[in-house]
């Protein structure tokens, strides 16, 4: 992903990602894309940050079916960070609002054991994140985010994506790093 910032109060950002669908049924990507907001409750210490965006995930699977879903992004959180950058945590909240969608996705019968499409039918969804930062040098951070993301009703499979990432409930655990370029 890329983040790029306008001003002090404003950044947008545009980030993609993919992979194998479940059962290795074909590909999926998705991308995301968002005006993030930032203002500051007090001076270099204490953020609240917002988005508001977008998100497109389609399904490549190996029958050429069309399966797709675009959803309105919505997120909210607060982050503190120590005075010269070097660590920082927060606490976010997500949304996703279904905007449109197309495509069935393949519904298991308990009774008969086959297997039958439906229609698509994306949920509003709920996620949240807790994360840490330490800035090991000026233009480089490592971070540890924790993240339980709503990916639709596990009883339902019409309101879930038959991808890796997504159909249930997920826990998830990130360990990774940030690259600032120019100023910090």
């Amino acid at each position: 992903g890329l983040r790029y910032t306008i001003n002090r109060h404003y950044a947008v950002y545009a980030r993609g990602q993919g992979g194998p669908g479940v059962d290795s049924d074909g590909l999926w990507v998705a991308g995301e894309a968002a005006v993030q907001a930032r203002m500051h409750l007090a001076e270099r210490v204490l953020f609240w940050e917002s988005a508001v965006g977008g998100e497109y995930t389609r399904l490549f699977p190996e029958d050429d079916a069309t399966v797709w879903n675009a959803e309105l992004l919505a997120q909210t959180g607060i982050a503190i960070r120590e005075k010269h950058g070097f660590f920082a945590g927060w606490l976010n909240f997500g949304f996703h609002f279904p905007l449109a969608h197309a495509g069935r996705v393949a519904v298991p019968d308990a009774m008969s054991g086959m297997t039958t499409l439906r229609d698509l039918d994306p949920q509003t969804r709920v996620g949240v994140s807790l994360g840490a930062l330490i800035g090991v040098t000026r233009g480089l951070d490592l971070f540890l985010e924790l993240s339980i993301l709503d990916r639709g009703d596990l009883a339902n499979p019409t309101t879930t994506l038959p991808i890796l990432e997504g159909g249930f409930d997920q826990r998830r655990i990130v360990f990774g790093f940030n690259r600032r370029f120019g100023s910090r």
